[in-house]
């Protein structure tokens, strides 16, 4: 009885040792497939390649792989969008996703952003000293560079602008004092010419009224 009873353990315990291997030999081959339209440009059958290898698989080793995996074909496909918000375990392709979103941006705070994307190089860099990383590292700090240079001409450039509209508006506010005394002067002159006027026009009726006195 104790014998067959180990029997039962062995072949049960055999089982799940085949079921298990089945599984991983079913796992890895979803992986292997996904890498294959991966390489072929078929991003999105990769993707759902990994996914089905997630079903088979789950533990926390597994979903990591998988997961890097993912974001890999996500970056590959330019859905950079995906890759910073879930691109934790990838900090070279979240970084080098950021940059892309931040080339064609107006943000003022795009310097910030930048220098999130650069502590994120010095933590891959952190795990492992690779070259590419430190020549994004580089090329993002002169980016970073290149827009304070950029930010101080803008403003230099608009304090000589301010600078020129408050010379000419100087100027403007004298050109308008000097039109309004000319134009006073030449009403005074017009009042003047106007009251002479009006004086000899007087003399002349009167001297009308005399002459007419005479006449009766």
């Amino acid at each position: 009885m104790k014998n067959k009873i180990i029997k039962i353990l062995i072949l049960v315990l055999s089982i799940f040792i085949i079921c298990i291997n089945i599984n991983k030999i079913r796992f890895f081959y979803n992986i292997y497939k996904g890498n294959r339209e991966s390489n072929n440009k078929n991003y999105k059958i990769a993707e759902n390649y990994y996914k089905d290898a997630s079903k088979i698989l789950n533990s926390k080793e597994y979903r990591d792989s998988i997961l890097e995996n993912i974001i890999k074909v996500r970056y590959k496909s330019e859905d950079y969008e995906y890759v910073v918000k879930n691109g934790d375990n990838e900090k070279f392709l979240k970084a080098n996703s950021k940059v892309k979103l931040l080339e064609n941006s107006s943000s003022e705070n795009k310097n910030k952003e930048l220098e999130e994307v650069l502590n994120l190089y010095k933590k891959q860099l952190t795990m492992k000293d690779d070259l590419n990383v430190k020549k994004n590292y580089e090329i993002v700090k002169k980016m970073i560079d290149d827009n304070n240079n950029n930010n101080n001409n803008n403003n230099n450039n608009n304090n000589n602008n301010n600078s020129s509209k408050e010379d000419t508006s100087d100027k403007n506010q004298e050109l308008n004092e000097n039109q309004k005394e000319e134009i006073n002067y030449i009403l005074k002159r017009m009042e003047g010419k106007e009251a002479q006027t009006f004086e000899n026009n007087e003399k002349a009726n009167n001297k009308n009224i005399k002459d007419n006195s005479k006449g009766w």
